[in-house]
């Protein structure tokens, strides 16, 4: 609607006082060498359309079976501010999916330390310590395990209000979204989001396993 392009001089204030707010193009200062914004159709990872969410200003791909989704949600599930999995980083997150050893959250509580201290970089203490922490993650509260399942809009505030309100994790797929809405400060969309991802027969069978 303010018709930006890439290379435009542009009109910056601080909304709030705080947050830059682009007011509008200078289109006067324009020499020709500005180009339009052109968005992607397509996920350049899987290729699948991409959607953009009614009052979003984001392009996301819906795709589950994305791979580089299924990556990133991978790393952020380990992340300390997930599940904590103590030396479980990025790198290592990305070889063992290359390896086929990890594409669920579930085959991260299936791995073989025998098989991981022979890859290089590795050995039996390494390997010993990561199963170790992986082990410990399994103590962890709810809220870190409904955190780390990466549902749109479902931060580490907003999961230990709804965790605090079940016994079990699974208690979740018996909610709706009105008595999710119930809930002080849990808002339509995060429930909608909370009951999607509940009622998804795929999402209930990777967490029984």
């Amino acid at each position: 609607s303010r018709d930006l392009h890439i290379g435009d001089m542009a009109v910056v204030e601080r909304a709030g006082d705080v947050i830059p707010y682009i007011v509008k193009a200078i289109t006067d200062l324009r020499n020709g060498e500005e180009k339009k914004i052109i968005f992607p159709r397509n996920c350049p990872s899987c290729h699948s359309l991409l959607v953009k969410p009614e009052g979003e200003a984001i392009w996301r791909c819906v795709n589950p079976d994305c791979e580089a989704q299924q990556i990133q949600k991978l790393i952020f599930f380990v992340s300390k501010d997930a599940m904590d999995i103590d030396g479980f980083g990025k790198s290592i997150v990305e070889k063992f999916f290359e390896l086929g050893w990890v594409r669920s959250f579930a085959d991260i509580y299936k791995l073989d330390p025998d098989k991981i201290a022979q890859l290089e970089g590795f050995g039996a203490t390494s390997a010993s310590k990561l199963i170790q922490a992986i082990e410990a993650s399994k103590s962890n509260p709810i809220h870190r395990l409904l955190h780390a399942l990466s549902i749109h809009h479902v931060g580490a505030k907003v999961a230990k209000i709804i965790s605090a309100t079940v016994d079990s994790i699974f208690d979740l797929s018996q909610r709706t979204q009105e008595q999710l809405c119930d809930i002080p400060e849990i808002g339509p969309v995060v429930a909608s989001n909370v009951v999607s991802y509940f009622t998804d027969a795929k999402n209930l069978a990777q967490l029984q396993e």
